[in-house]
């Protein structure tokens, strides 16, 4: 799994074959944005409904098809039932000569993974990208935050952001949500409050999704109205519509609770 594959041409009757077949590739198959658009919009339903009826030999030849590129592999795996499904689809892929992965596919493929709770396989992917197992795939601290909050794995999401913080000062304002939400999520009211401080202490303008994951924990704790007036210490002109919207959504989940 997760091997680099390579394609070698033989020689006579099958370098003919495949010299004629270069030629008529070289030609734009779409005359036009709308027919490759349909044809993907095609192949993407068709891969959806073989992952769903379990037809393996259907599945093959569609994921086996020269024209298939990452665009439709993504969203392909973004659509598959589970992880195994998921897996199956890489399988597949490597006998498609024609196909390399790109940062999407391996990063819809790492989805699945963690949100399938398979912590096996998303650390043998991650350790195939460092290995270069994949052309030209990288792998960020974000992106393995994101995973690693998706396993609900709390330790590695800090570990991967003490060294993100120590490559760069001034990280990204997803890094503190993902560790705020995180620590909401498993109860730690205090060490989510810290989260916050420390962002507007270390100058990190907090976004939109900041302020949602404070008002979704407000609203789970029962504690939206007597904590939505610390949003007053802040400058938050450009969220405030937002905020009202979620704060409006937030009150009318409450009363609904309260039923």
């Amino acid at each position: 799994m997760f091997r680099k594959h390579f394609f070698s041409a033989g020689t006579g009757i099958l370098s003919m074959t495949l010299n004629q077949q270069t030629r008529l590739f070289s030609r734009d198959p779409f005359p036009s944005k709308v027919s490759h658009y349909l044809y993907r919009a095609r192949i993407i339903d068709s891969i959806r409904l073989a992952l769903r009826s379990n037809s393996q030999s259907l599945l093959t030849t569609l994921l086996n098809d020269r024209l298939l590129d990452s665009f439709v592999v993504t969203h392909a795996l973004r659509s598959a039932p589970s992880a195994d499904l998921a897996l199956s689809v890489i399988d597949i892929l490597e006998s498609n000569s024609n196909f390399s992965h790109t940062q999407s596919t391996i990063n819809a493929l790492a989805t699945i993974l963690a949100r399938s709770g398979r912590r096996k396989e998303l650390d043998a992917l991650v350790d195939a990208i460092d290995a270069r197992s994949f052309k030209n795939v990288r792998v960020s601290h974000m992106n393995l935050m994101q995973w690693y909050a998706a396993t609900g794995d709390i330790d590695s999401v800090l570990d991967t952001w003490d060294k993100y913080r120590e490559l760069d000062r001034h990280v990204c304002t997803e890094s503190y949500n993902i560790v705020m939400r995180l620590y909401a999520e498993n109860g730690e009211d205090s060490k989510a409050v810290e989260i916050f401080r420390r962002m507007i202490v270390e100058g990190t303008n907090p976004n939109s999704r900041t302020y949602t994951n404070i008002i979704e924990h407000l609203v789970n704790s029962g504690k939206l109205d007597s904590g939505t007036g610390g949003f007053q210490c802040f400058t938050i002109n450009e969220n405030q519509a937002h905020i009202e919207t979620v704060l409006n959504f937030g009150r009318g989940s409450c009363k609904c609770s309260k039923v």
